[in-house]
């Protein structure tokens, strides 16, 4: 019985056993409290230098698409075979990616927006309300520096240069997911309530444009030339049928057969290219419809609105609970700085001892 009780654990026993070391950590309040204050101040200074954020996202789904017969070509290039609409699901693993890319981002920072009744771009937004437009005062050639909308990318080093810097930057805020379902969803943060938002609208917009233009962009091409066709087929028409017009009117009052003859060669002309008109018209028609067929659909779900989802700072609070850890640091590095002496000073009798012997 008297065994048990003197293993077990007894907080009071505890107590008077480490009550020595006890006060002398505690004799070190005030430096404690000091090394405390100084985190605190470290904490909130640093907090209250931390812009809020607003985070905002816009969930979009698009139309199933026919499945296509799929050659051997496309079925070694995953990429085109989803472009050319040969696989759904190879589509959406590619708007995934389009989310992301360098090259969608700074297009969208090229997209005109109205801000306080002047339209400018996305990009001179960014480098207004993060304060680039000051820095750049006293450069002659920055101060004057502004994105054109209709701008091409690769014309020109210097812009290449901030998209892609600024792209980089917007880049790491950027993320882009899809449901079981196969609804999307692009999720955007940044420290201004106003850019989330366009930023968001816009690089949808973006992404749409460019996956719509790959997608179809064959189909467009076989449109045009049929479109082109037709034009040429009909402005030759028109010209035979003002000449048998004119031959008509040469030829009025004659009896001769022979005067007859290029009026009849005309008529022949016409009908010829009358018939190929009408088919221009038809592969033209065809070719427009397949384009539309081959369009795919975007469809929003869940659109941004105001007010965004927003986190502010909260100096204070990461003021105390740095006042806090400091304060633990400071008590703790008292205590390992008397164990560590005792230790020490342990090790130095026991080998003065040692060698005394």
């Amino acid at each position: 019985m008297e065994e048990q009780e003197k293993g077990s654990f007894n907080i009071f026993q505890l107590w008077e056993k480490n009550k020595p070391l006890l006060r002398r950590v505690f004799s070190w309040w005030k430096i404690a409290l000091i090394i405390g204050c100084i985190f605190g101040v470290l904490g909130y200074y640093l907090e209250n230098k931390k812009l809020p954020t607003f985070a905002a996202s816009i969930t979009f789904m698009m139309e199933d698409e026919i499945i296509g017969n799929s050659g051997p070509a496309n079925q070694s290039n995953p990429l085109l075979a989803a472009l050319t609409g040969q696989t759904t699901t190879s589509n959406k693993a590619v708007i995934l990616d389009l989310g992301k890319s360098n090259l969608l981002i700074e297009n969208t920072l090229l997209q005109p927006v109205q801000i306080d009744g002047k339209t400018i771009t996305l990009g001179d937004y960014y480098f207004d309300i993060n304060g680039y437009r000051n820095n750049w005062k006293n450069d002659k050639k920055m101060s004057a520096f502004k994105l054109d909308p209709k701008y091409k990318i690769g014309t020109d080093e210097l812009t290449d240069f901030w998209l892609r810097q600024v792209s980089n930057i917007l880049k790491l805020s950027l993320t882009s997911s899809m449901s079981d379902a196969g609804v999307f969803s692009i999720n955007f943060k940044y420290h201004d309530e106003r850019f989330t938002k366009l930023f968001l609208d816009n690089h949808l917009k973006t992404i749409s444009e460019f996956y719509i233009t790959k997608k179809t962009e064959r189909a467009m091409k076989m449109a045009e030339f049929a479109r082109r066709k037709r034009d040429s087929l009909l402005m030759i028409l028109q010209g035979k049928e003002y000449g048998l017009a004119a031959r008509q009117n040469q030829a009025f009052g004659t009896v001769q057969k022979t005067a007859v003859v290029p009026e009849l060669q005309f008529k022949r002309d016409i009908t010829i290219l009358t018939a190929q008109y009408n088919e221009s018209v038809g592969a033209m028609n065809s070719a427009k419809l397949d384009y539309e067929r081959q369009k795919p659909f975007l469809s929003i779900i869940d659109d941004v609105r105001y007010p965004l989802n927003s986190s502010y700072p909260k100096p204070m609070m990461k003021g105390i609970l740095f006042l806090l850890v400091g304060i633990i640091l400071g008590f703790a590095g008292r205590t390992g700085w008397i164990l560590g002496k005792e230790f020490l000073q342990k090790q130095r009798d026991a080998f003065k001892q040692e060698s005394i012997s």
